[in-house]
């Protein structure tokens, strides 16, 4: 009796009489195969039928993917999106993946949906600045994963940000400015860094790695760390004369006593221990507050905040922009109102009002 052979599997004479035998499924390309009779057939054969590589006379079982979110964090970590990444941004991450991994490191992330996210942010109801990390850190996993395939929908697209009222980090005020630069004369370093801080606006990663290989004359460039924006700016001469008269360091303007170069997060201890020395008890980003809000005040356009401060998003020099419209429209609505009932409105009260309100925008 002829044994019949199993599906797909075709045999040939070839042009020297000899019987082969092949695997082949539709259209697809050709498989040798060994005689139906011999013992490495069927394996040979499964192997070609799964398209699973065969070893040692067996096929060998394909390597099935953990699908926990330890291992969808280890992966994000390996990519290339996280490399391209800067250093504070990973660290910043990293806290709150290994915050979640320690509690929920086992968790199939396949099955993870908006309602765990939003229990996360529940979570952390009490620190809303927290809160809002979180969603960041898990944003950032998720929209990965989603472009890698991993997952088919991704679980924060719905989830809103906590809204919760804060003004951040508290702007200085020219009260303040006045302080700091009667405590700290021209010459030194906190005094240096105060007055850079305010020209350029720069964020205190960019301030401490900020040196004379980014001058042109009088003219800064810098690319930023945390957008990756070049920002290009005209330094004051007051500012540049100030440059000439500190001792900098070799490879930065900004030192700290042992003439060492200083880290964002070095740079920000040491810039508010210096503030609280002249009374002012407020932080380095908050110059960078003053400095826009002086800007925009100043009749800087959106756009124009926006190259000056390395913004990409409309919104966040709209913050300032419209903080300083408010001023200028409330003075001129109350001068009509003067006006209706006055013959001679009171103009020295509105110019005083202007000159106290350097307030924060953020």
């Amino acid at each position: 009796m002829v044994r019949k052979l199993p599906p797909y599997v075709v045999k040939e004479y070839t042009r020297h009489g000899k019987l082969i035998y092949y695997f082949r499924k539709d259209k697809g390309c050709r498989i040798r195969l060994p005689y139906p009779n011999e013992p490495n057939f069927m394996p040979a054969y499964l192997s070609a039928l799964s398209g699973v590589p065969i070893e040692q006379g067996y096929i060998k079982p394909q390597k099935k993917e953990p699908q926990t979110l330890r291992w969808l964090v280890s992966q994000y970590r390996k990519s290339s999106h996280w490399a391209s990444l800067a250093f504070n941004s990973r660290k910043r991450l990293d806290l709150y993946f290994d915050q979640v991994i320690k509690k929920s490191g086992n968790v199939d992330y396949k099955k993870i949906t908006s309602k765990h996210i939003l229990l996360g942010i529940e979570a952390r109801k009490t620190t809303p600045a927290s809160a809002t990390q979180f969603l960041a850190s898990m944003r950032a996993l998720f929209k990965w994963a989603c472009k890698q395939e991993y997952i088919a929908i991704n679980p924060c697209l719905s989830v809103e940000n906590p809204r919760y009222k804060s003004d951040g980090f508290k702007a200085w005020t020219k009260e303040d400015m006045v302080h700091f630069q009667n405590y700290w004369q021209e010459g030194t370093m906190p005094r240096l860094a105060f007055e850079f801080l305010l020209y350029t606006g720069l964020r205190c990663s960019d301030a401490c790695r900020a040196g004379r290989q980014h001058l042109k004359g009088n003219v800064f460039s810098i690319r930023t760390q945390k957008v990756g924006t070049i920002i290009t700016v005209e330094l004051p001469d007051s500012l540049m004369r100030l440059l000439e008269r500190t001792s900098t360091g070799k490879e930065t303007f900004i030192v700290n006593r042992d003439k060492e170069n200083m880290d964002a997060h070095q740079f920000s201890l040491w810039f508010t221990h210096k503030s609280r020395q002249a009374g002012v008890h407020k932080s380095a980003h908050g110059v960078r507050k003053l400095s826009a809000t002086l800007s925009a005040e100043a009749g800087a356009t959106t756009h124009e905040l926006m190259a000056g401060y390395g913004w990409k998003t409309v919104s966040q020099a709209e913050v300032y922009t419209k903080g300083a419209d408010r001023i200028r429209l409330g003075i001129n609505s109350s001068r009509l109102v003067a006006s209706s009932l006055n013959s001679e409105p009171n103009k020295k009260g509105a110019e005083l009002i202007a000159k106290k309100t350097v307030k924060s925008n953020a």
